[in-house]
């Protein structure tokens, strides 16, 4: 599919004498400015979101706040505000008007086939008023064991979707094959430079695992798109639900793709690849290594309601920011709920562990704020980990003495370790696409999973 073709101009009728040579030089004159080589300057502009987490109001309407409740003792999405959150996001999209709306898996909160139907239909809305939608699911959106629906009395557990039903549900938005068989990967032409490598690299049978594998199978794929790109002198971004890098110390083998190496040296070394995106982590953060580059596009559903833009032109050029939800797209309950939610997040999973710690009153309290505002900072891509607000704050070896005995406590000291290029923007300019070739089958350390194997991972509530 390509976005954008140029057409020829009809031929014009013949008019005679000096009528035809005034009207001659003024086509020469708008061919100039407005002609083709203009045209080939409009750049592409990609709307990234990821982790939307969507639950149909209709799965959770009737709880008796039991919901709302265990999301506080979550990762920070406000999912009780799903309904408010998709009504946003179609209302900030058309507020941008992208050439495409790209998703990068973790579209339902826990894979429930309702919450994937409004979702599809909210993306037909896109779809009619001109911006195309791309998605690849993510480790929520396919056989999760905890689709529910949530009630006066608790929840209800419901069947998870299948492959086959994720397709079918959004097999306007995926140019897969409806018999193909999982992982999903397709390719979008955008323009004459740039095309769309969409790879889903999520593992779902036996049950769902948090991390990403990349196959044999999708190696071959990705082998194939590679190379015709560099045939046809094209470059192409990657899209994947986990990370193709690091990111972070914290839990790098549930928030990476394994094998993730050799797909990073199969784009290195085909020189037509340098930018991969993702989500999964809920952080906005960008990492590079080796000259490539993984964007982590912040979750929609988390404060401060992150997605990407992302520019492209034919000069190889690209560029990248995060922007944060329009607070006049929210209704002012939610927006206002949004200022404090990870305040309470943060008290309601550890006010009782520091209480059992035997911590002191006051200094509780100045862990509590320390890990609430560095927690958001971190969510919100706002975080630079040698800031001395945060190396230096005192609440910092509080939370040290305890690192033995608390794992939040070891969770948040990994974010003043990691990496320094915390980033929310990016500028790349890409040459032609290289002539290095990559003929190896493996790279030292990876060991290609046989496709029969799983991986042996539970999925997390």
């Amino acid at each position: 599919m390509r976005l954008f073709e140029q057409r020829k101009p009809k031929a014009s009728r013949h008019l005679p004498g000096k009528t035809a040579m005034v009207l001659a030089v003024l086509l020469l004159a708008y061919a100039f400015l407005f002609g083709p080589a203009a045209a080939e300057e409009r750049p592409v502009k990609l709307m990234i979101v990821s982790d939307l987490h969507y639950l149909a109001p209709s799965l959770y309407e009737e709880s008796d706040g039991s919901f709302e409740k265990a999301l506080k003792r979550g990762d920070g999405k406000m999912s009780h505000c799903s309904r408010e959150l998709l009504e946003g996001l179609v209302l900030e999209a058309r507020h941008r008007r992208p050439d495409a709306l790209i998703v990068s898996g973790d579209l339902s909160f826990n894979g429930e086939r309702e919450s994937h139907r409004e979702l599809a239909a909210a993306f037909e809305t896109l779809r009619a008023e001109g911006i195309a939608v791309w998605i690849i699911p993510g480790n929520h959106d396919i056989q999760y064991p905890f689709a529910a629906k949530y009630t006066a009395g608790g929840y209800e557990i419901l069947p998870p979707v299948t492959p086959e039903e994720f397709r079918e549900i959004y097999a306007a938005f995926m140019s897969a094959s409806p018999d193909s068989r999982d992982p999903v990967n397709y390719t979008v032409t955008l323009t004459d430079r740039w095309r769309l490598a969409m790879c889903d690299a999520g593992v779902y049978e036996p049950v769902p695992a948090s991390g990403g594998l990349y196959t044999g199978e999708t190696d071959a794929w990705l082998q194939e798109v590679l190379e015709q790109a560099k045939a046809d002198r094209m470059q192409v971004i990657t899209v994947t639900h986990q990370s193709l890098i690091p990111h972070t110390a914290f839990r790098m083998d549930a928030m990476t793709i394994e094998n993730g190496t050799l797909m990073a040296q199969r784009m290195r070394r085909s020189g037509t690849a340098r930018l991969n995106l993702s989500g999964h982590l809920h952080i906005q953060h960008i990492s590079e290594e080796e000259g490539i580059f993984d964007i982590a596009t912040g979750a929609f559903s988390v404060p401060p309601f992150r997605y990407g833009l992302l520019t492209l032109r034919e000069d190889g050029s690209l560029a990248y920011e995060a922007a944060a939800l329009c607070r006049e797209h929210l209704p002012p309950a939610a927006a206002g709920q949004a200022d404090t939610w990870f305040e309470e997040i943060v008290k309601e999973k550890e006010a009782p562990a520091l209480e059992a710690l035997e911590t002191d009153p006051e200094a509780r309290e100045r862990m509590l704020d320390y890990a609430a505002r560095l927690n958001h900072a971190y969510f919100s891509g706002d975080f630079v980990s040698v800031d001395p607000q945060w190396t230096e704050d005192p609440a910092r070896g509080l939370w040290m003495k305890i690192r033995e005995q608390d794992a939040f406590a070891a969770y948040l000291l990994t974010l003043p370790g990691s990496p320094e290029n915390a980033r929310s923007a990016l500028r790349l300019n890409l040459p032609g696409p290289g002539l290095t070739d990559d003929r190896s089958d493996s790279l030292p350390g990876c060991r290609m999973r046989p496709e029969g194997e799983r991986m042996e991972r539970k999925p997390k509530r």
